[in-house]
């Protein structure tokens, strides 16, 4: 006759906590949503008349491995930092584009300014586009035209804002990687 162990589910779900622990990127929170997922599957699993112990292995086999697990929790922050780089960068350069713009009304009303030329310079890109899309035939001081340069100024600025969001991000990511290892 054979010895049988019977099943305990305290223990089952005690050894799979203590694998969870060894997942050392995964927050206390995740844990707890992860153990709450795992908890409703095996009630899913329960409520079709299975053992309680097919039904834990069926549960914790449709959450998936603790290991691939982890990874997809990374996946998940990486993309959250990134939207959130994106985001800054996008709103820092709409703030920039919009005070750029008004820097260059009042410098293109101010006679004899020194400061013209560099800022037109800094808006080369922005103010190229505009002479590409309508040639020699745009009107500058027209309410169509000082939309336009709105516009261009907003998307230019809120382009490099976004561009340095990102770099940013990825030189925290690289000191940060660097201070945990």
């Amino acid at each position: 006759m054979e010895n049988q162990t019977r099943f305990d589910l305290n223990t089952a779900l005690e050894n799979w906590r203590t694998e969870l622990a060894a997942q050392p990127s995964l927050s206390a929170e995740n844990r707890r949503e992860l153990e709450t997922h795992l908890r409703d599957t095996f009630a899913e699993m329960k409520v079709r008349s299975l053992s309680e112990e097919e039904s834990f292995r069926l549960a914790s086999k449709k959450l998936g491995q603790l290991p691939h697990i982890e990874k997809e929790f990374q996946k998940n922050k990486v993309l959250i930092k990134r939207r959130h780089a994106f985001g800054f960068g996008a709103s820092f350069g709409l703030a920039t584009g919009l005070s750029m713009f008004l820097i260059g009304l009042y410098l293109a009303h101010c006679p004899g300014s020194v400061l013209i030329s560099p800022f037109l310079l800094l808006h080369a890109p922005a103010l190229g586009l505009l002479l590409r899309l309508h040639g020699t035939a745009y009107e500058w001081n027209s309410n169509a035209g000082l939309s336009q340069l709105l516009a261009a100024f907003l998307i230019y600025w809120a382009f490099l804002g976004i561009l340095a969001g990102l770099a940013i991000q990825k030189i925290w990511n690289r000191r940060c990687y660097k201070v945990s290892n």
